[in-house]
């Protein structure tokens, strides 16, 4: 799980989070210049994870709480100078409620071949 990602392939500012490792899924990647390492409470962000020296997944993450607050917002991503595999990579993702259905979208926009 461990083997290391080569660093074109981490968006700068990225790091590999200590401790992190989840069976199964494989190394978190984070950005340390998030509010959340910064004294303030965590919110929403977004990781990337590697298992055996490949990226394997881009995350959106957030607190029920934060969702809670109703948010409509859209937060570009950093992106990696390469990528590994071929395809659709987004550069941003959107959180949005609906206060008609009562349903919240999460979603991965702006995909770009890569």
């Amino acid at each position: 799980m461990r083997k290391p990602l080569p660093p074109e392939f981490v968006p700068e500012g990225y790091v590999f989070a200590p401790a992190s490792e989840e069976p199964g899924m494989g190394l978190h990647w984070v950005e340390p210049s998030s509010h959340e390492f910064h004294g303030k409470a965590f919110t929403h962000t977004f990781i990337y994870g590697s298992y055996e020296g490949r990226m394997i997944f881009l995350e959106p993450m957030m607190t029920r709480t934060f969702l809670e607050t109703r948010p409509t917002m859209t937060v570009p991503i950093k992106l990696p100078l390469k990528y590994q595999k071929p395809g659709y990579y987004p550069t941003r993702y959107s959180v949005k409620y609906s206060p008609e259905s009562r349903e919240y979208t999460v979603s991965l926009d702006g995909l770009t071949r890569r």
